[in-house]
Order: C-alpha cells, then structure tokens, then sequence
C-alpha cells in the first residue's frame, strides 16, 4: 500500500469523527481527547502525521482511528 493511501485512511477517519461530533467544536475536542494540535491539517492533508502524534490520536479513539 502507498503512503499516500496510507495517509488517506487517517484523513479520511479524522475528517468522519469530525462530522460525529459535529459543530464547531468539532476539531477542538479532537485535539483536546488526543492532545495532536495539528488534527485539522492532518485530516485536510497539509501536513503528514508523525507516528507518535497518529499513535496518540488511535489511542484517544481506538474505534474510529486505525493505527499507525
């Protein structure tokens, strides 16, 4: 698998957790469970994830983000 459709999966996990939580909050809570600042740019692909910060985030939500 490319990393490019690596990367994808997460993007595309993040950017369908933003829409459970809804609002404008959304991403706000995501980064206050996880402790990953940067989770919008992550799921908007400007920035590739660190495997530290993508592991942060599959831990904060084990049901919703793949792991690294």
């Amino acid at each position: 698998m490319s990393l490019s459709k690596y990367y994808g999966m997460l993007s595309k996990a993040l950017n369908e957790l933003e829409r459970e939580f809804g609002g404008k909050n959304a991403w706000e809570i995501i980064t206050e469970e996880s402790g990953v600042y940067n989770v919008k740019d992550i799921a908007e692909g400007r920035i590739i994830p660190t495997t530290d910060s993508w592991q942060q985030l599959h831990i904060a939500f084990p049901d919703k983000i793949p792991p690294p």
